[in-house]
């Protein structure tokens, strides 16, 4: 697939590229200290060092077990009105029920009180602000992970019979949700675990490390001489493509890496490290649920709109968070819906009132990085060449 610009164009924007980190100048901490909930959350020296170094952080406890029990029980008793799933009854442990998602657990449940609970919490909130140098962020919907047990053992008289369920697992492959050859901002993802995910049970997975620009740009070089491929010469991912596959077997077989997790533990990471989730391989679900903010610049307020207008009607968002398309819309979730009680911090992060934008030192920086690069070569260009 063709990048839609030239190389001399795509070494001038990489120029822009800057290494993320969650250390704060502090001209960033005084400005977000300014700003209702953006330091909330306190990072250890410990877990900014982890992060800043391997590019992904879990952090421990953020929700209680109770919390998470009563949010699985929400979502078994909206798969069941959905879909006839029961936990546990294997019978109803069909493809059918995993619409559209193949063999790797995701449900079309994108709205649950629990789940509202979880995006407007300020400490998720304020990890952000952070990461993002920025109090102007919005909260994007998502599905929910709802991996079933790769087997089950049930008593048959003396004997103990053990059931497999191949058809129901697969491997997400290793991929970015953004494009490794336009990094001139900042991007993270996150999910939060709502069962005990020892390694072996389907978990989260990444390459630690390979966020740094050095490991970055060897990639995109190897990419572009063909060295993943049969051709002697590949072009990058088109510059609209925000979904990208992770091409370097070697370095998925010999670095990638399963993460356990605890119910109630937040695991976030840099958009740039190459990430999957593993093949529930255990006789446990396997349930996580994800919490992605955007910054809301011009080029996301399409994606804003669209989660703000789901939150009321309860329908399927037309966009995830990097852009891409969800599908097909879906509304079976609407009858059921009722639009969540919002604090102060949920009014906003959801679309519904706009933060104050004074003293916001990033916004007029953050416009013009984004003129410079994205709105040009994905609005303006187009329109000049066309005249």
């Amino acid at each position: 697939m063709g990048s839609g610009i030239s190389r001399e164009e795509r070494e001038k924007l990489a120029l822009q590229e800057k290494e993320e980190t969650p250390y704060l100048s502090k001209e960033e901490e005084l400005y977000l200290s300014k700003h209702k909930h953006a330091l909330d959350y306190k990072f250890t020296e410990e877990e900014k060092n982890f992060l800043h170094h391997n590019g992904y952080l879990v952090v421990k406890g953020l929700f209680p077990k109770s919390f998470c029990d009563k949010m699985v029980e929400e979502l078994f008793d909206r798969a069941k009105k959905l879909t006839g799933l029961c936990k546990d009854d294997f019978h109803t442990w069909t493809t059918q029920v995993f619409r559209g998602s193949g063999k790797l657990g995701f449900m079309d449940i994108w709205h649950s009180p629990s789940y509202y609970d979880i995006r407007q919490d300020p400490r998720i909130y304020s990890i952000y602000a952070q990461l993002y140098r920025s109090h102007d962020i919005s909260i994007c919907l998502d599905r929910v992970s709802m991996k079933p047990p790769s087997f089950i053992e049930i008593k048959d008289g003396d004997q103990t019979k053990r059931i497999n369920f191949p058809e129901l697992h697969g491997m997400f492959q290793i991929h970015n949700d953004l494009n490794l050859w336009y990094l001139q901002e900042s991007q993270y993802q996150g999910s939060v675990c709502l069962s005990d995910c020892s390694i072996g049970s389907g978990g989260f997975v990444c390459i630690p490390g390979f966020h740094k620009l050095d490991k970055i740009r060897t990639y995109r070089d190897r990419y572009e001489k063909g060295h993943f491929t049969s051709e002697k010469v590949c072009d990058p991912p088109d510059i609209h493509s925000y979904f990208n596959l992770f091409y370097d077997a070697n370095e998925i077989k010999t670095r990638a890496i399963e993460v356990p997790m605890e119910a109630g533990d937040l695991v976030i990471w840099s958009s740039r490290l190459p990430h999957a989730s593993a093949i529930n391989k255990s006789s446990n679900w396997r349930i996580q649920c994800y919490v992605n903010y955007i910054k809301n610049t011009p080029f996301n307020k399409f994606i804003r709109d669209s989660h703000t207008s789901a939150v009321r009607t309860g329908i399927m968002p037309e966009f995830f968070s990097s852009g891409n398309s969800t599908g097909t819309p879906l509304d079976w979730e609407a009858p059921f819906h009722k639009e969540p009680e919002l604090s102060w911090l949920g009014r906003r992060v959801l679309g519904f009132e706009v933060f104050d934008h004074n003293d916001n030192l990033h916004n007029k920086k953050n416009e013009i990085k984004f003129t410079n690069w994205y709105t040009y070569y994905t609005i303006l260009k187009p329109v000049f060449t066309e005249r």
